[in-house]
């Protein structure tokens, strides 16, 4: 553009010079001076206005370079490019200042001032004589073409600046006087200019080279032009496989969104820290920050867009992990209050039932789950029975397939003793509460949770929820938690019926031949053996069975009972010839520790060459069917031989010791008192046997022999065959 004005100005110059030189020299009064004056006086407005307009070319050029500069620097965040208005300054001051000069003075002479040259506004030495000044402003008109020569190099200049050439201008043409000082000074003022503007765009080219963001320059379609080395180690990509595409980071789903965003910046609303995912070479997807603006080109039109993309995966990343954190502590708070809840609850309660219909409607009536229901398997059977809800259910459902998700995680559950979770498979879930908010869909969450105490598993309790996220680790926690408590609870009741019942249950067993504990040790050595007492370790949950064995030497059966799978130990208490007792301890998982724990603990073991009887004593209102495959689930070829039902009679406290006192005799009983009130039970003793012997007159070793016996008939009134029992073990 400025190079056709610069052609067409020279054309018309041609023309106009002649003129100039005319009225500046020829005689007033002449006929070429009129000509000249008359085209001077009407063309010289048309010479200004076009040397103004190539001027303003010249400046908007700079201007055009500045703005694209700064709207590039505004997104990397200002490179300072202030420099850059310095070619719309000095182009007007030094070339279209000067040129105006010239065209000012042709219409002043064509209006027929041709007075003195100080009145010509023309930078020329004015020492000189008046018609050597003359002479130099005819000078300055005959040099014009060296003028038009400056003026065309530098708008090349700005357009070389423009297109980021930055080759310095040769201007050949020499202008004198006060105008070619001017010029020259211009000439020096724009190697200052080029080698500034230079020196940012270097500066520029750094950043964006070492920017460790993305950088993309887009045409209007979004096709790549240029992107920067932190764009291929984002994304994985070689910028010149992508260079002419469109950008293959932005998933097919997600063009749309990307077309919006190009015309919204094209519109003039640049963008600024959008968060959208995108996708690597490898595949991956990532989470990135965007902020988008336009770029224009040298005649100020757009020519692209560019984006500035920031990888933020793992801010993200850490902002979920701490969401889901808070959500998780949330959660555990929520299922706490429940525990304590629950626990308030059952500490109340008397009865199993109770306490699990407690659990089942606390839980289904909070807004954290759906249903909430307690079953079991029961042993020889595959399916899971459904034994409480919180409320009777409207359908006749009793058990669960077994087959099924739910099945298969009650069943893991009892197994593992761990929470179990998966996803309903459309199965049975349970009853929902009448005014439940949740929405009923085929697609929860299930959690299995084991009511365990002391490796006694008393049912699973079953969950369901259509929460995201449920069932995280914090979570299963605080519901196996409960499922402990709950499991607690049972057993704690259940002890509590058969420790104070009037009324309980005795079930004999024929373990003939089975694998059960002790029965095949009895058949290998060919003897017999009674069970005398229980003791429970209240540190490992290890039960200790002392026993009086027949047959056989104490040493040999322990050898033998050791072979036992569920035996930890095995020690010999005495070996004499009529009396062989043994002490046999079982793992907390054995038969014996289960049975202890659970609602029908042993209360005789009698067995003579592998075969005998075991009788477990129950609450009257045990499931004794559930009890029965319970034993035969453990070995094959148990039978159940019959059921008792006794009373427990009721001893006082001062029947109970009425009748110690009558199984002591009366030398006993005094030694035994005076023991105790003498303070032979303390710690430390107040009172040594000799002390006390010398006090009632006879020997310590007379005193020391009536007290261990009436100590062994204490012992024998509380710990006796006729109180053997594992619930009190």
């Amino acid at each position: 553009m400025v190079q056709d004005e610069l052609a067409e100005e020279r054309a018309e110059w041609e023309a106009y010079k002649p003129h100039i030189v005319a009225v500046l020299n020829a005689d007033p009064d002449s006929a070429a001076f009129e000509r000249s004056h008359e085209y001077v006086r009407t063309n010289s407005d048309q010479v200004l206005a076009e040397s103004d307009a190539v001027t303003a070319e010249f400046a908007r050029v700079i201007r055009d370079r500045r703005a694209e500069l700064e709207r590039v620097l505004a997104v990397l965040l200002a490179v300072d490019v202030t420099v850059a208005v310095l070619g719309g300054l000095f182009a007007r001051e030094y070339i279209g200042r000067p040129m105006a000069a010239i065209a000012r003075t042709g219409r002043k002479l064509a209006a027929g001032e041709t007075g003195s040259a100080d009145d010509l506004d023309v930078p020329v030495d004015r020492s000189l004589p008046e018609h050597e000044q003359r002479a130099e402003i005819a000078q300055l008109t005959t040099s014009f073409e060296a003028v038009q020569e400056y003026h065309r190099t530098a708008s090349e200049q700005a357009r070389a600046l423009a297109a980021r050439n930055f080759d310095d201008p040769v201007l050949d043409a020499t202008v004198p006087g006060e105008l070619g000082a001017a010029l020259e000074s211009m000439y020096d003022d724009l190697q200052v200019y080029i080698h500034e503007l230079q020196t940012t765009t270097e500066k520029l080219d750094a950043v964006i080279e070492a920017s460790p963001a993305a950088i993309l320059i887009t045409d209007p379609q979004g096709r790549i032009e240029r992107s920067n080395p932190a764009a291929e180690e984002i994304f994985g990509w070689n910028s010149s496989e992508v260079a002419g595409e469109l950008n293959p980071a932005i998933p097919d789903d997600d063009r749309e969104d990307f077309r919006n965003l190009l015309s919204t910046v094209i519109a003039g609303d640049p963008v600024t820290g959008i968060e959208r995912q995108r996708r690597t070479a490898s595949g991956e997807t990532i989470d990135v920050s965007i902020s988008m603006a336009t770029v224009s080109g040298p005649d100020g039109e757009l020519s692209g867009v560019m984006s500035v993309v920031e990888d933020i995966t793992e801010r993200k990343e850490r902002e979920r992990t701490l969401r889901q954190q808070r959500d998780e502590l949330q959660m555990l708070n929520r299922i706490t209050d429940l525990v304590l809840r629950i626990t308030q609850e059952l500490v109340e309660s008397s009865s199993r039932k109770r306490v699990e219909e407690t659990a089942c409607r606390t839980l289904a009536s909070s807004n954290l789950y759906e249903t909430a229901w307690i079953g079991d398997v029961q042993a020889g059977r595959s399916e899971v029975r459904i034994r409480t809800t919180f409320e009777d259910p409207d359908d006749d459902v009793t058990t669960v397939t077994p087959d099924g998700a739910i099945g298969n995680a009650v069943r893991r559950a009892v197994e593992t003793g761990e929470v179990q979770v998966v996803q309903a498979d459309g199965g049975y879930l349970g009853p929902v509460p009448a005014d439940a908010d949740s929405p009923a869909s085929p697609y929860r969450d299930v959690a299995a949770v084991p009511l365990s105490y002391r490796g006694t598993t008393y049912g699973v309790l079953v969950a369901t929820t259509t929460r995201e996220h449920a069932f995280r680790a914090r979570e299963r926690s605080g519901l196996l938690t409960l499922g402990n408590t709950i499991g607690f609870a049972i057993n704690a009741i259940t002890n509590k019926q058969l420790l104070f019942a009037d009324t309980v249950v005795d079930l004999t067993f024929d373990v003939t031949g089975t694998s059960l504990p002790l029965v095949a040790t009895t058949s290998e050595l060919d003897c017999s053996l009674r069970l005398d007492g229980f003791v429970s370790s209240s540190q490992t949950d290890a039960l200790t069975l002392y026993l009086e064995i027949d047959g056989t030497d104490a040493a040999g059966f322990v050898e033998a009972v050791k072979q036992e799978p569920e035996v930890v130990d095995a020690t010999v208490i005495a070996d004499e010839a009529d009396t062989r007792r043994i002490a046999v301890t079982f793992g907390e998982q054995s038969l014996f520790s289960q049975l202890a724990h659970h609602e029908a603990p042993v209360r005789s073991v009698e067995l003579d060459g592998g075969e005998g009887t075991y009788v477990l004593e129950a609450p009257l209102a045990a499931d004794v069917e559930a009890i029965v495959e319970q034993l035969r689930s453990v070995a094959d070829g148990v039978e159940f031989a019959a059921r008792h039902e006794h009373e427990r009679r009721v001893t006082t406290a001062a029947e109970a010791a009425t009748a110690i006192q009558d199984r002591l005799t009366d030398r006993q009983y005094e030694v035994f008192k005076t023991a105790y009130f003498g303070g032979y039970f303390e710690w430390p003793r107040d009172n040594t046997i000799e002390e006390l012997a010398a006090d009632m007159g006879i020997a310590g070793s007379t005193f020391h022999h009536h007290l261990r016996h009436a100590q062994r008939k204490l012992a024998s009134a509380l710990f006796g065959r006729s109180n053997i029992s594992m619930a009190n073990a």
